[in-house]
């Protein structure tokens, strides 16, 4: 390349400089091939789940993953996220118990009104109800209605969700969220 320089041959000086790009553009192609070696994984593989976990959402398919639910199923990504960063085991069965105790801890109205709910199931289950083929003749709403009052334990998970509580849209979205979830536990 130097002597290329010296003598004023531009034709040379090219050639070499295009030598150059072509051998530093293998480098790359290269070192890229030695670094996708290194990923033991391929994009789109995932991994099993532990026996365990499957167990988890056995016991808890009532809700978990689960239409009406989005609330309570976010809540236990997001807690399973904080125990991997503590360090938890998915392989130890206390990683589940604390899964259950934050849950609940977090959101104790749903496990409440589940509780009942399952309560009520079992005596409904030994009477069946007939319904009366006859309409009623009432114009008003029977108990439902469009509104829907947030507690503090509501509000205090939006913000745990990162939801803005002073963002109106995004409070009656979550409302909606929390009437459908109260909706499903009294049914």
């Amino acid at each position: 390349m130097k002597s290329a320089i010296d003598e004023g041959n531009t034709e040379e000086q090219v050639k070499l400089m295009e030598k150059m790009a072509d051998i530093r553009s293998e480098m790359h192609k290269l070192d890229d091939a030695d670094v996708s070696k290194e990923k033991p994984e391929k994009k789109g593989e995932t991994k099993p789940l532990p026996p365990l976990a499957k167990e988890w959402a056995s016991k808890n398919a009532g809700w978990f993953n689960k239409p009406g639910h989005t609330k309570a199923t976010s809540l236990v990504y997001g807690i399973d996220g904080e125990l991997t960063e503590e360090g938890w085991d998915v392989h130890d069965p206390g990683y589940y118990e604390e899964i259950d105790k934050r849950l609940k801890a977090t959101l104790p109205s749903f496990f409440d009104k589940k509780t009942v709910q399952e309560e009520k199931s079992g005596v409904q289950s030994k009477t069946t109800r007939v319904q009366s083929p006859v309409a009623s003749v009432s114009r008003t709403k029977s108990g439902s209605s469009n509104r829907v009052k947030l507690t503090q334990d509501d509000l205090d998970t939006a913000k745990n969700f990162g939801i803005d509580i002073n963002d109106e849209t995004a409070l009656k979205r979550f409302a909606r969220e929390v009437k459908d979830l109260s909706n499903t536990g009294q049914q």
